[in-house]
């Protein structure tokens, strides 16, 4: 059920013997949260913490479907 905090190899043996779906949400929702927290506070601050937040979560999503070998799959 929950991949987040589970070591990759892991996660890579569950896919190999039939796992079709993981959960990383606690992941992406920590990358969302530190993005925004480190976001300099200016009169730029709510565009800006958005900006990095999605970018956050964007990254840590690929590299999770890198590492799972999901990328470029359909389905």
């Amino acid at each position: 059920h929950g991949g987040s905090g589970t070591p990759e190899d892991q996660l890579k043996r569950a896919i190999e013997i039939g796992v079709t779906k993981v959960n990383v949400a606690s992941e992406l929702a920590k990358a969302y949260i530190n993005a925004i927290l480190n976001t300099d506070n200016d009169h730029t601050w709510y565009s800006n913490a958005l900006r990095n937040s999605k970018a956050a979560v964007a990254e840590a999503a690929g590299r999770w479907m890198k590492v799972l070998g999901c990328t470029g799959r359909i389905g």
